[in-house]
């Protein structure tokens, strides 16, 4: 379905309609459409510099405009020409139940009211925008009491929650204002998984139109490796958190560190360990430079690392832990994930690990990184002279682990967070001909930037399948091979 190289994406002709990105982030949407496609985005819209410098990096021959959605002349930055499709990805931490009962700011709530505006100024042919799933759960705001008191923030101004009394009425006003401007409405949840990514990240979609065609939903692509689809070659299976990894980086033993580790990490740790290694009945097990081995090179080998992920940080909330045959979950802003002994998990709350067999666990965004990391558990094959050690040294029989019924004692456990590269790569993922997505991205800014722009973006295939399957004017456009001038 995808095969694409952004060293050949084009630039639109001047009589064809225009493709404008808003909330353009660090640019997980650009590169979708331009998977779709094979042409570049011709218009990025966003207000923060660190955003654009990632942007214009990866997108060098889109226009880039530095400043608020709501500061935009929509008219002046078309040129006259029609938009055939406007991507929203208005900020979603206001809406999303992550925040929990925080206060919330309901301008960053509204700013979704933008595709209203360009609905009734510039009538784009189609129109999506991405959030949360609680973004249909939108509704007005009160003033948040606490103890008969209105709170204020610092600088004196009101803080607001949410209006329990009327969870969903400004969602069903958006609606119905686009509906009032001619447009066809309809959402769905999609699972970023189903379309070839390695994230389970599930999103809001919502799809516009006024181009008197029907709306229409991708069919998903992949799923669960256990299911009757995959089984008969009908869908593809998922990609997985082990593809991502790249486990010939150096990892630190979690026994020699000046700082140790905080006890709930330890305990995240011991879980996963029990989970996906003592209880697990075929563990994965890699060389240590990552390439998958067989169990009888398992069994002949001295070393061999059990890599797996785990939690370490972020929110409160907890989450289940997820097989390493599925992906991973949302990949957050902030990087609270560090890879361990063959099990992947979030990185919040009691969750305590995930399998990197499995799509990594949603990628999100926000300050520092992504609640990500990876873990390691060095075995070596039980002979006597392990065991000997292992009585000497009083190391109890329930630190053993058998493997194709040869046993293993775990000599040291290592430690370390995620990378950029690692979290872009589950968020990008590959085209169908095997390209990484991820491989020749620019990751601009420090690495706490890198993490929340990554955490941010939206899962390039899936923006293909649902732009792809909606806008097939784009799809008759001229490919002639002209030279792309780099825009301003």
């Amino acid at each position: 379905m995808f095969g694409f190289s952004r060293e050949t994406a084009r630039i639109a002709r001047p009589d064809q309609p225009l493709i404008v990105d808003n909330f353009a982030g660090g640019g997980g949407v650009s590169l979708g459409i331009e998977l779709a496609f094979g042409r570049c985005v011709d218009i990025a819209v966003n207000h923060d510099p660190d955003a654009i410098e990632m942007h214009r990096a990866n997108h060098p021959h889109t226009r880039h405009a530095e400043a608020s959605v709501w500061d935009i002349e929509i008219e002046a930055i078309c040129e006259g020409r029609p938009i055939g499709l406007a991507w929203f990805s208005p900020d979603c931490t206001h809406h999303s139940q992550a925040r929990g009962f925080k206060p919330v700011d309901k301008h960053i709530r509204g700013l979704a009211w933008i595709a209203c505006k360009y609905a009734k100024i510039k009538r784009p042919w189609t129109i999506v925008l991405e959030n949360v799933g609680e973004f249909k759960n939108w509704s007005p705001v009160i003033p948040y009491i606490k103890d008969g008191i209105i709170q204020h923030t610092s600088d004196g101004k009101i803080k607001y929650i949410p209006d329990p009394e009327k969870q969903g009425f400004t969602f069903k006003r958006f609606v119905a204002r686009l509906r009032n401007l001619g447009y066809r409405v309809e959402w769905r949840i999609l699972n970023s998984a189903d379309y070839g990514a390695p994230t389970a990240r599930r999103r809001f979609f919502l799809i516009a139109k006024a181009d008197n065609q029907p709306i229409h939903w991708p069919e998903p692509t992949h799923g669960s490796p256990d299911t009757p689809e995959v089984r008969q070659g009908l869908l593809k299976p998922y990609r997985t958190a082990a593809e991502c990894l790249d486990l010939s980086l150096p990892i630190r033993s979690i026994f020699e560190r000046k700082t140790p580790l905080v006890p709930k990490t330890l305990r995240r740790l011991a879980i996963g360990t029990n989970k996906y290694l003592f209880q697990n009945p075929n563990p994965y097990v890699t060389t240590v430079d990552g390439t998958p081995v067989s169990t009888e090179h398992i069994v002949a080998a001295n070393t061999l690392i059990a890599p797996f992920l785990l939690g370490a940080g972020g929110p409160t909330h907890s989450a289940k832990p997820v097989s390493c045959l599925r992906p991973i979950g949302t990949i957050m802003p902030e990087n609270h994930r560090a890879l361990a002994v063959i099990w992947l998990t979030k990185f919040y709350g009691t969750a305590i690990g995930s399998d990197v067999n499995k799509p990594m666990p949603t990628i999100t965004a926000g300050a520092g990184g992504g609640h990500m990391g990876a873990v390691r558990a060095l075995l070596t094959k039980y002979k006597d002279d392990i065991a000997e050690y292992c009585k000497s040294n009083d190391i109890p029989e329930d630190l053993l682990v058998t493997i194709n019924g040869e046993k293993y004692v775990i000599y040291d456990i290592g430690l370390r967070m995620l990378t950029p590269k690692e979290l872009a790569q589950a968020q990008f993922g590959w085209t169908d001909d095997g390209r990484s997505l991820a491989s020749d991205y620019i990751l601009t800014g420090t690495q706490g930037n890198q993490t929340a722009k990554i955490g941010n973006s939206v899962p390039p295939r899936i923006v293909a399948a649902i732009v792809k399957a909606n806008c097939p004017y784009f799809l008759e456009q001229d490919n002639q091979d002209d030279q792309l001038p780099l825009a301003a």
